[in-house]
């Protein structure tokens, strides 16, 4: 498995758009390995990045706001409350479906 990520990989692999990511990284939600410098310049994510994002993009699309979605927590507990309720995540599973997502993509990735 490769050992960075362009910002299109990240994104694809995140299961979330170009843009959605960006506006992570603006935000401080997501922070990739190498940052971008100007324009024209890419970013790059390490794997701790893609899974970070993928979480992210996970909990976003169960209805969490981007802002609360406490991935930190997530992801050095394993469970976080909300509200009334308690989110648990199998974190190595997660990581082991992410790096499932690498695998079936990279094919299609040149480069």
């Amino acid at each position: 498995m490769r050992s960075r990520f362009l910002s299109p990989q990240a994104a694809q692999v995140a299961g979330c758009s170009y843009r959605q990511l960006d506006s992570w990284v603006r935000a401080g939600l997501v922070v990739p390995r190498v940052a971008a410098s100007g324009s024209g310049s890419r970013r790059e994510f390490d794997f701790p990045g893609l899974v970070r994002a993928s979480l992210l993009a996970e909990l976003v699309a169960f209805g969490v706001p981007p802002g609360a979605a406490r991935v930190d927590e997530l992801l050095q507990r394993g469970e976080v409350s909300f509200g009334h309720g308690r989110l648990v995540v199998d974190v190595r599973e997660f990581r082991k479906v992410v790096r499932s997502r690498v695998a079936e993509l990279e094919g299609s990735w040149s480069g």
